[in-house]
């Protein structure tokens, strides 16, 4: 229907898909590494650093997967420019803290005796 349209992956939701192969004591390591892929200045230094990525995390075949398969799908983000790719990121981790989490359930149910409080004024919806 829209032959012009531009498929993106979420870089945030790839790093969670790829840090589940991923053992605890190196996720730091492993998520610096992957901030210099899609962090980098351009596309030929992306894929370079991609390259480096890549060797450096064999151990973990299933992580690295996860970049290999959608690695057409980063490369397009290069196509705008840096301040514009951040936004992107960023923008797509705010979409995913939108959702009201069970801790915010929680809280508005717990809240003087256990009523929902509505964050509509009370007069709201009267004629």
């Amino acid at each position: 229907i829209f032959p012009n349209a531009v498929v993106q992956r979420c870089i945030v939701h790839m790093i969670r898909n790829s840090v589940k192969y991923v053992p605890y004591k190196d996720y730091k390591r492993f998520t610096a590494r992957l901030r210099k892929v899609y962090g980098a200045s351009s596309l030929k230094a992306a894929e370079a650093e991609f390259e480096r990525f890549k060797q450096e995390w064999s151990q973990y075949p299933g992580a690295v997967d996860v970049w290999v398969r959608n690695w057409q799908h980063v490369e397009r983000l290069f196509n705008y420019g840096s301040a514009v790719r951040k936004v992107m990121y960023h923008q797509c981790d705010r979409s995913s803290q939108l959702q009201p989490q069970k801790s915010d359930k929680e809280r508005l149910f717990s809240r003087g005796g256990g009523g929902y409080e509505s964050p509509l004024p009370a007069d709201y919806g009267t004629v």
